[in-house]
């Protein structure tokens, strides 16, 4: 499986590019970059329960506090070439700690897309992204401690064909695979092949209703079932969704998604399917009641593969708001706040005595202090707690972040 996306994206970018060849010829385009410096601090680095004795103890060799500094370069392209529409974005970042220097590392991130157009009623973008940084702390302490990057790569085709004025389809197929750097956690590794159709009514004044389907295969290429192991090598999540995107005023949009799902192992007996939810959905409310303030909502309830390296699958119900306030002609104040209960399942340590990640609570908040000084040069200072609480009390942690980053813009 792991090669069939690349050889659709292949496949499919030579035929546009001899297509585009017989297509007048004229282009435009832009070209960016920016460099940039970020120090942040952190007093829990490790997102754990430091009053826990047990804990300190066997992280007694780290620090649990640190300062980051990190540099980063990212670069920027747009360009239109005979009706087609070449985009691409690479990003680079340097970071090391003053105290746990194992962990330096440098993020890198790239990406490429290209919206073809065939005729006004044939039109799709094949794309690829690159992904690689640090495991995360939050949800993947063991990884992170072993200081293993993630890479994520994914490829995908989309075909859109207008069947009407009113109607269109869209049928897309991507790979993604996720790679971890450590050689004990390549039982981990994974690779997702995701197919979707969906059928699209737009109104004239531009608001949209959708039927969707969708399948994800999961497989863990690493991996070998055993008869009466708890977790899998293989899994299929299939969804079915209902979506509309409606404009309620000048000011307002609502997006709103309703999903039928099945989480379904290939191997593990129906005695121990997940016990998730059939139902999911996503709201997302944006209102602009003033021309120097953004508000968004949004209510979710998803099914997703865990970033945990000790299971497979978590659903995740999240509450979050954002607002954006432009205070003064170049100063923005920006606020998030999110509450997030997450069940973890297919536990690959799982008895009825230990419980390796079963549920989590999150309350986070941020605030953020951006400066447009010009055209170039943006300042940015910000502050962000986070709160974990669990039904496994060493997993339990609150932690401090606050930063400082100067960026510019060429």
């Amino acid at each position: 499986m792991k090669d069939f996306a690349s050889r659709v994206f292949i496949g499919s970018l030579s035929c546009f590019i001899a297509f585009s060849n017989v297509v007048n010829a004229s282009e435009k385009g832009t070209f960016s970059t920016s460099v940039g410096t970020q120090i942040t601090y952190d007093d829990n680095l490790y997102k754990i329960n430091k009053d826990s004795e047990l804990i300190r103890q066997l992280l007694t060799e780290y620090d649990l506090s640190d300062k980051v500094s990190s540099v980063f370069v990212s670069a920027q392209m747009n360009w239109d070439v005979s009706e087609q529409n070449l985009l691409a974005d690479i990003t680079f970042r340097d970071n090391k700690y003053a105290n746990n220097t194992q962990l330096d590392n440098i993020a890198k991130a790239y990406s490429a897309k290209w919206n073809w157009y065939a005729s006004r009623r044939f039109t799709g973008f094949l794309s690829y992204k690159n992904d690689t940084q640090l495991a995360n702390f939050t949800d993947n302490l063991e990884a992170a401690l072993l200081a293993s990057k993630n890479q994520n790569d994914t490829s995908e085709i989309a075909m859109y064909w207008q069947l009407h004025s009113r109607w269109k389809t869209r049928i897309s197929a991507s790979e993604s695979t996720t790679d971890y750097s450590g050689e004990s956690l390549a039982l981990n590794n994974k690779n997702t092949i995701h197919s979707q159709a969906e059928l699209i009514f737009e109104s004239e004044a531009k608001n949209s209703f959708s039927l969707l389907l969708s399948q994800r295969n999961i497989e863990y290429e690493n991996r070998l079932y055993v008869e009466g192991d708890t977790t899998d090598d293989e899994y299929r999540l299939s969804t079915v969704v209902l979506s509309s995107n409606y404009q309620l005023s000048e000011k307002s949009r609502i997006t709103a998604q309703v999903k039928l799902r099945k989480l379904t192992p290939e191997n593990i007996t129906s005695a121990q399917d997940s016990d998730f939810s059939n139902w999911g959905f996503n709201v997302n409310y944006n209102w602009q009641p003033t021309m120097s303030t953004q508000l968004n909502a949004t209510l979710v309830d998803e099914i997703t593969p865990s970033q945990n390296i000790n299971t497979d699958f978590q659903r995740s119900r999240i509450a979050r708001f954002s607002a954006l306030w432009q205070v003064l002609n170049k100063v923005y104040l920006e606020f998030e706040g999110e509450y997030i209960k997450r069940q973890f399942e297919y536990n690959t340590n799982t008895t009825n005595e230990l419980d390796i990640a079963a549920k989590n609570t999150y309350r986070n908040a941020s605030v953020s202090l951006v400066y447009t000084a010009n055209e170039i040069i943006e300042l940015q200072i910000g502050y962000r707690f986070n709160n974990r609480r669990s039904n496994r009390l060493a997993r339990n942690f609150d932690s401090n972040t606050t930063y400082a980053s100067i960026v510019a813009r060429f």
